[in-house]
């Protein structure tokens, strides 16, 4: 039988980002993409889903 990955990663990674992201959104309520959707790329990866890099605005 065949089992699904599980990254051991995974459990600290939401951990962080359910502790980081609320934190940075209260510090920072203006923050916004600081260019369109559509120009974000991709990390060229079969494994992963992310992004090279995301500009923001601190304040609108």
């Amino acid at each position: 039988m065949i089992e699904s990955h599980r990254c051991i990663g995974a459990p600290p990674a939401r951990l962080e980002a359910l502790t980081a992201l609320p934190a940075l959104f209260d510090r920072f309520p203006g923050l916004r993409l600081a260019a369109d959707e559509k120009e974000l790329r991709q990390v060229p990866s079969f494994i992963a889903f992310g992004w090279r890099e995301i500009s923001v605005r601190l304040r609108g």
